[in-house]
């Protein structure tokens, strides 16, 4: 190799050099931005959507209404399909076949309006900032300012809501938990723990720890 040709490649690596040394961030970001957008862009989207799914008995099950969906299909590294949800708006049906278990565990309640409620009514809604579906709706988990609220049977009743920053729903099953702090409202009390189940159907709620209530009549 020349000399000519060894300075030229020196100066070459200088200048690459310079380049990356004042504006690495910027470039490296470039590149991160333009990989992210590829692996993040969904296959199909809707807003201001409205979907309902059914249960295998053909009753209702519950409604979701989003703001914006984003659906991805399976991928080689990503086996299930899944949406991601803006703003949702969950509205999930009683069950009025499903049976009311007993427990002793103090942390074991039955929240309020114990009256089964009229078949194909809704018995709570859900909302939060972000939710993301898998496998249509087999779960869903809800992220964000998450708000729980079990429907009154009149307008005389005040309705009891749970608040928590993450709470993983399974519509099928009925059920519900997180092991976030919670914190539960009804008409006398707040009660307050870390971690909770919920029977949507039996409206049964384990606390699982830290549990903490006081009275305080809304």
């Amino acid at each position: 190799m020349s000399k000519w040709h060894s300075l030229s490649i020196i100066a070459l690596v200088v200048i690459l050099s310079a380049v990356l040394w004042q504006s690495p961030p910027a470039i490296l970001k470039d590149l991160a931005d333009a990989t992210t957008s590829v692996q993040q862009y969904p296959d199909a989207f809707l807003t201001h959507s409205k979907t309902s799914q059914y249960n295998a008995q053909g009753k209702l099950s519950h409604t979701v209404i989003s703001k914006r969906s984003n659906y991805y299909e399976p991928k080689d590294n990503r086996p299930e399909s899944y949406t991601l949800l803006t703003e949702p708006k969950f509205a999930f049906y009683d069950d009025t076949n499903a049976n009311d278990p007993t427990s002793k565990d103090s942390s074991t309640k039955k929240l309020i309006n114990n009256n089964a409620p009229n078949n194909n009514s809704i018995a709570w809604r859900a909302s939060s900032e972000i939710a993301k579906s898998i496998n249509n709706d087999e779960e869903v988990l809800l992220s964000g300012n998450v708000l729980l609220i079990q429907q009154p049977h009149s307008s005389n009743e005040i309705p009891t809501t749970i608040n928590s920053e993450e709470l993983l729903i399974k519509p099928n099953l009925q059920y519900a938990e997180t092991d976030k702090p919670v914190i539960i409202k009804d008409a006398t009390s707040v009660t307050t723990s870390t971690g909770l189940t919920l029977s949507l159907d039996t409206n049964t709620v384990e606390l699982l720890s830290n549990v903490r209530s006081r009275y305080e009549p809304r």
